[in-house]
Parts: C-alpha cells; sequence; structure tokens
C-alpha cells in the first residue's frame, strides 16, 4: 500500500512540476508548491487506518519521497542553469566574432591606406605630378 501510495505522490509530483512550469510559473514557486502539496497528500494517506495499523513504517517512504523530490527538483535546476549558460556563452562567442571581423575590415581598410599613401609617395610619381601641374598652370 505505501509503495502504491509512494508511486502515485510521485506521479503527481512530475506531472505537477511541468504542467507548472509550462504555464509559465516561476521555477522555484513552482516546486514549493508542487512539493508542498505532495507531500501533504501523502501525509494524509499515510494517516490512513490500515496503514496506521500495518507493520510498515510510513518514515522510510517519506524520506525516499523527499529525496526523490530533491533530485528532481536538482535535475531540473541543473538544466534550466546549463541552458542559460548555454545561450550566454553563444551570444558572447558571435558577439566576439561580429568584432573581430570588424576589427579585420578596419586593419584592412588601414592597409589599404597606408600602402596608397606610399604609392603616392613615390619620388617619380611626384615629380611626374609636379611637372603636369606645372604644365597645366601655364
Amino acid at each position: 500500500m505505501l509503495m502504491h501510495l509512494y508511486s502515485n505522490t510521485i506521479n503527481r509530483f512530475k506531472t505537477s512540476l511541468e504542467q507548472s512550469l509550462n504555464e509559465g510559473q516561476e521555477y522555484l514557486a513552482a516546486i514549493h508548491l508542487c512539493s508542498q502539496s505532495c507531500m501533504l497528500e501523502f501525509d494524509q494517506g499515510c494517516e490512513d487506518a490500515a496503514i496506521q495499523q500495518s507493520e510498515c513504517n510510513a518514515s522510510k517512504f517519506r524520506e525516499k519521497l523527499i529525496c526523490y523530490m530533491l533530485s528532481e527538483m536538482m535535475a531540473e535546476y541543473k538544466k534550466q542553469i546549463t541552458h542559460a549558460l548555454i545561450r550566454r556563452v553563444e551570444y558572447l562567442l558571435e558577439g566576439s566574432e561580429i568584432d573581430t571581423k570588424l576589427q579585420h575590415l578596419r586593419e584592412h581598410a588601414r592597409n589599404l591606406l597606408e600602402m596608397k599613401a606610399r604609392e603616392a609617395a613615390d619620388p617619380g610619381r611626384v615629380l611626374m605630378r609636379m611637372k603636369d601641374r606645372y604644365i597645366t598652370s601655364l
């Protein structure tokens, strides 16, 4: 009887937690509400006269239930943290990729400008320009 009550409580906890999270309820509030309601249902089921008279110890099942709920909470919490960190890291990497591309473009433009300035400053070209300018001005 206790095993049946234990498994039903676990199933109710899983479904109610998923449903609460899908409805957009805050994670901590959903966990608190679901765990409290499931533990209350389990305790009420344990108060049944048939269980009280049996030799089974309900406290062991209660401890197992609490451990299971905690492990479910931790697994979901780790999943959410991992998802949030992955999104943040992807954003940073994509942003740095764009910054890197911009930096390369700036360097390329600067190099082109320097190259054109050196070509224009070539002594042979300068003399040719001066000569052309002198001829056109007269």
